[in-house]
C-alpha cells in the first residue's frame, strides 16, 4: 500500500467514530457527571426557594409571572381543561406551541404551581448540562486513527482524557454559569427550549459521528428533537439551513475521499432526519390549516420579523431590551388589516419590504445591525445596579474572555501534522454559535436571546481553560508533536 494511500484510509476512518467509544461504565465518567448533575440541580433548587420564599425586599424586581408567563399559564389551563390551545375562544395565537403544552403536562401533575414549574425547570437545567457533557466530548474526542499528541496524553488529577476535561469544564460552566440559572424559577419557556436543542444538537453529532447502523437512530432522534424544538420556539426552524450545510459538507468530503458508502449512508441518514422532522411538525400544521386556512408555522414569519427587525421606521436600540420602537406598530396593523388573513400574502409583502430596506437604506440597516450587536452581547441591561454586573454580567466576561480565544484556538488547531482532522465534528458547535450569531445581527436581539447559544460558546470556552492549564504543565520538549 503506497503511503498516499494509507494516508487517505486514515482521513476517512476518521470522520467516523465506532458506537463503543466513551463508555458509561468509566467510573471517572460517571462521577464527573454526578458532579455535574448534582451541582446543576441543587443550584437552581436553591434559587427556586429563593424567589418563591425569601423576603420581597431580596428579590429581583421582576415579576415570577410577567407577561409571556401570563400568556403561557392561561394557554395551559385551557389545554388541561380540554379546551385546546386557545385563550377565550381565540384560536389565532401567536406563541409557540410547546412550552404551553408542556406546562399542561405539569398543571395535569400537581395543578397550576410556580414552585412545581420552577423545579421542572431545575430539572430542565441539570439534564441540559449532562448533554452538554455529551455534545462537547464527542465534539472534541480524537479522530480513531489521528496520532495522540503531547497534549491528548498529559495526565492530569481527572484523568488522561483530554475531551472528557473539556466536557466536564464545560458542562460545570453551564451548571454554576448565573444567567443560565437565573431564569429557572420563571414561568418561561428558555429552560424548556435549550434542552430540546442541546439534545438535538447531541443527536445531530452522533448521527455525524457514529458509524454502525445505529446513526440511522440517532438521525431520527435528532429529527424528532428538532420539531420539538421549533414547536418551543418557532425562530429554531431556521436550524434546518446549518445542518443542511454541515452534513452536505460531510457528504461531499467522504466522497471525495473515496468512502462513497459512508457518504451515501449519511445521505440517507440526512433524509431520514428530515422525514422525522417533517412528521414532528405535521400534527401542529394540520391544527394551523383548519385555523388559517393555510399550512404555517405562525401567522408572524420570518418576513415580518425581518421587515421589524430592519424597518425604515425602527430605531436603533442598545439597552439590552427589544421594544420594538419606531413606529412599527401602527404601520403593520394598518398592512394586517389591508391584507386580511392571507398569511403567504402579508409574509411575501414584509419579506418585500425587509428587502427594499436593505437596497434602498443599507445606511440605515447596518445601524440597525451594529446596535443589535450591542444590544445583545453587552454584558447586562442599561441601567443595571452593581449587583446585577456582579452576579451576572462579570460571570459572562470571564466566560466571553475565554470564549472567544476558544473559537480562534480549536479552528486553528483543527489539522494534525500530518493534516488528519483533529475535531472534525466541532462543526456543530461551530454551526450553532454561527446560527444564533447571524440570526440574531439580522432578526431582533437582546440580552434575553442570549442564553440560546451560551451552552455552546462555553465549549471552545471549556477548550481554551484545559488546553492552556495543561499546555503550561507540559514540558517544553514535550510540545513538539502538537
Amino acid at each position: 500500500m503506497s503511503s498516499s494511500t494509507a494516508h487517505r484510509n486514515r482521513r476517512i476512518q476518521s470522520e467516523a467514530q465506532p458506537d463503543s467509544e466513551h463508555p458509561l461504565e468509566n467510573s471517572g465518567t460517571r462521577r464527573r457527571l454526578a458532579i455535574v448533575f448534582g451541582l446543576a440541580l441543587l443550584l437552581r433548587v436553591l434559587v427556586v426557594a429563593w424567589l418563591n420564599y425569601a423576603p420581597a425586599r431580596l428579590q429581583p424586581g421582576m415579576p415570577i409571572f410577567a407577561a409571556d408567563a401570563l400568556l403561557y399559564d392561561a394557554v395551559a389551563r385551557n389545554i388541561r381543561s380540554g379546551a385546546g390551545f386557545q385563550i377565550e375562544g381565540g384560536y389565532q395565537l401567536l406563541i409557540a406551541p410547546g412550552f404551553p403544552t408542556f406546562l399542561a403536562a405539569l398543571y395535569s401533575l400537581w395543578g397550576p404551581s410556580v414552585v412545581g414549574t420552577g423545579l421542572a425547570n431545575a430539572l430542565l437545567g441539570a439534564l441540559t448540562a449532562v448533554v452538554l457533557f455529551f455534545l462537547v466530548r464527542d465534539g472534541f474526542a480524537p479522530a480513531a486513527s489521528a496520532p495522540d499528541n503531547a497534549i491528548a496524553k498529559t495526565d492530569s488529577s481527572w484523568g488522561d482524557d483530554f475531551a472528557e476535561r473539556v466536557a466536564f469544564a464545560a458542562a460545570l460552566m453551564f451548571a454554576a454559569y448565573p444567567f443560565e440559572i437565573f431564569n429557572t424559577p420563571y414561568v418561561l419557556k428558555e429552560n424548556f427550549s435549550i434542552f430540546l436543542t442541546a439534545a438535538f444538537a447531541l443527536g445531530w453529532m452522533r448521527m455525524l459521528r457514529v458509524e454502525s447502523g445505529r446513526a440511522q437512530w440517532w438521525a431520527v432522534g435528532a429529527g424528532l428533537l428538532l420539531g420539538l424544538s421549533v414547536l418551543s420556539r418557532f425562530a429554531h426552524l431556521g436550524l434546518i439551513v446549518p445542518l443542511l450545510l454541515v452534513n452536505i459538507g460531510f457528504i461531499w468530503r467522504r466522497k471525495r475521499q473515496g468512502n462513497s458508502v459512508s457518504s451515501r449512508v449519511l445521505a440517507s441518514n440526512t433524509g431520514w432526519l428530515l422525514l422525522a422532522f417533517g412528521l414532528t411538525l405535521a400534527p401542529w400544521l394540520a391544527r394551523n390549516y383548519n385555523v388559517w386556512g393555510q399550512v404555517v408555522l405562525s401567522p408572524h414569519g420570518a418576513g415580518r420579523y425581518l421587515y421589524n427587525a430592519n424597518s425604515d421606521l425602527a430605531e436603533p436600540e442598545a439597552n439590552g431590551y427589544y421594544e420594538g420602537r419606531g413606529k412599527l406598530l401602527e404601520h403593520n396593523t394598518r398592512l394586517d388589516r389591508e391584507i386580511g388573513n392571507d398569511v403567504t400574502a402579508r409574509e411575501r409583502i414584509y419579506a418585500r419590504k425587509a428587502l427594499g430596506n436593505f437596497l434602498s437604506r443599507p445606511g440605515h440597516v447596518a445601524r440597525l445591525m451594529g446596535a443589535k450587536l450591542i444590544n445583545m452581547w453587552r454584558p447586562v441591561w442599561g441601567g443595571s445596579s452593581w449587583r446585577t454586573w456582579l452576579v451576572l454580567g462579570l460571570p459572562y466576561v470571564l466566560m466571553m474572555a475565554l470564549a472567544l480565544p476558544g473559537l480562534w484556538l480549536v479552528s486553528a488547531r483543527r489539522h494534525t501534522r500530518d493534516g488528519t482532522a483533529r475535531h472534525p465534528f466541532t462543526a456543530v458547535l461551530y454551526a450553532l454559535v454561527l446560527f444564533y450569531f447571524l440570526g440574531h445581527l439580522v432578526f431582533y436581539a437582546m440580552i434575553r436571546e442570549r442564553q440560546y447559544v451560551e451552552p455552546y460558546l462555553m465549549a471552545f470556552a471549556a477548550y481554551a481553560l484545559v488546553y492552556w492549564r495543561e499546555r503550561r504543565a507540559l514540558k517544553p520538549a514535550s510540545l513538539h508533536n502538537d
